[in-house]
Order: C-alpha cells, then structure tokens, then sequence
C-alpha cells in the first residue's frame, strides 16, 4: 500500500533529501514554501486533516505573516486562526499575543470568545494594541466604560429582517436604536456590529429567562451559527438559559461553530 507523500515529509526517511521533500510537496499540490511552516507543528498536528486546515490558513497573506513568525505552531492556534478565518476577522496581532495564547490551555468556547472580544475592540478602536488574553480582557472592561457614557446620537435604522422568529421567551434586536440599548442595559460592546447586522453578517437576540441575554448568531455561507450568549456585564447565563437555547437552537437548525472547527472534521466550506 502506497503511503500518501505529504506523510513522507514528515517520516523518518532520513534518506529523502531538502530536494526530495519540496518534490514531494509539489506532486501533493502544496506550495514548496509550505514546508519550513509545516516543519514547525507540533507532533499532534501531523495529519492530513490539519495540514489541509493549515494549508487554506496559510494561503491567507495577513495570517501568513503571523505564521511565518512563530517558532512553534500548536492545536490552540491552528484552532484560533481557523476561527479567525471563519468569522472573516484579519486583526492585527502582536507576536506576544499569539505566543501567550499557545502556552495556555483553551477549549473551544474560550477561544472563540477571545475571537469576538478581538473583533469587538478592532470594530471600536483599530489602534488599541494587545500583547496577551490579560490584555484583551482589560480592554473589553475599558470599552464597555466608555459606550456606557455615550449617548445615541445617530439616526434610528430597521435591521434587516430576523432569520428566526421569536417568542416570549427570545425576541429579536431589529434596530440600531434597540442594539443600542441592549448594549447599555446590559453592560456590554454589541452596538459594535451595528453594521454587521445591516451587511447580514450578524443577528442579535435578547432573552427574557432567569438571566437576561443577549445572544449572536453569525452567517457563514448561508447557514447560521449560534456564536455567543453572554448575561450582564458579559457573565455566563445560568443553566436553565442554556437548556432553554439549546431547544430552541435545535428547533430552528441553527449550527455551533465548536462542532465545526473540532480537528479531524473541518467544514467543507473550510476546505474549498
């Protein structure tokens, strides 16, 4: 049985030669500059179903610049710049950032929210800089000061309409002046997607349960992906919340980005 070449290049044939290899790559359709990057994944990430993720991330200019950078390339930001491609974010990052976010243990749902808070302060302030999670954080708490001592000064626009009904229960957000108020009752940054939500990228709930949430459901391609629920002052909803969205969710066929972007099983829109 024939072993697929892109394995080769990271067997242990120490007969095949720097030459050898970027044949190999090249008969495997992958760009010989691919290989000095690939050479620096971690041992877990030698398989097919990463590299091809890898590969599609690469193929990207503003995440190959950080890429090039790094001396160590791990599942945390192979997984955090495959959201970053899936929510069409090209922040700007420091190499102090990505080098803390691989030291640290991140599950899905922590990384994903590391992505929108990076969203949310490159939508309200391009030039903020950030060189670690701690930063991010700290930012997020002074961005939230500063919309809560803002008024709304701008002129009131019907949003596109929402691609779920709601109920009692969950009811959505269909102006810039109700996001506005959302994001002051609340305690937290979601007048940011204001234009967003006019582009059909985004779409935002508000729940009347337990706990008071508001929720965002992100557009990837056509299908609709629950993206975050956040209570007050951004803290997590209480379990009957969750009960409650997650058959609502199921009712309505929309999607959760964690199941997607779990390694081995990327999405076939990923991969195109």
């Amino acid at each position: 049985m024939d072993v697929p070449a892109i394995y080769l290049v990271f067997g242990n044939e120490t007969e095949i030669t720097q030459k050898k290899r970027r044949d190999i790559l090249i008969e495997a359709g992958y760009d010989p500059a691919l290989r000095k990057p690939l050479e620096r994944m971690t041992p877990d990430l030698w398989n097919l179903e990463s590299i091809v993720v890898f590969k599609k991330i690469f193929a990207d200019p503003k995440y190959r610049k950080h890429l090039l950078h790094l001396k160590q390339i791990n599942a945390n930001l192979l997984r955090f710049f495959s959201l970053l491609r899936a929510r069409n974010q090209r922040p700007k990052l420091h190499i102090r950032f990505l080098e803390n976010l691989m030291q640290e243990s991140l599950s899905d749902d922590e990384l994903l929210q590391i992505c929108q808070l990076i969203e949310e302060i490159d939508l309200y302030k391009p030039h903020w800089k950030f060189r670690s999670i701690a930063d991010v954080y700290k930012l997020e708490s002074t961005m939230i000061q500063e919309l809560e001592n803002s008024t709304f000064q701008e002129e009131v626009v019907s949003y596109p309409e929402p691609p779920f009904e709601g109920n009692e229960w969950i009811s959505p957000i269909r102006s810039n002046l109700d996001l506005y108020w959302e994001g002051k009752n609340q305690h937290n940054c979601v007048f940011d997607y204001d234009q967003k939500i006019r582009d059909g990228r985004f779409y935002l709930y508000h729940t009347n349960g337990k706990t008071k949430c508001t929720v965002s459901f992100l557009n990837i391609e056509g299908d609709w992906f629950l993206d975050q629920i956040a209570g007050p002052c951004n803290k997590p909803a209480d379990p009957e919340t969750y009960h409650q969205l997650e058959a609502w969710r199921l009712r309505n066929g929309i999607l959760i980005l964690g199941d997607v972007f779990r390694m081995g099983l990327p999405a076939s829109w990923m991969l195109e």
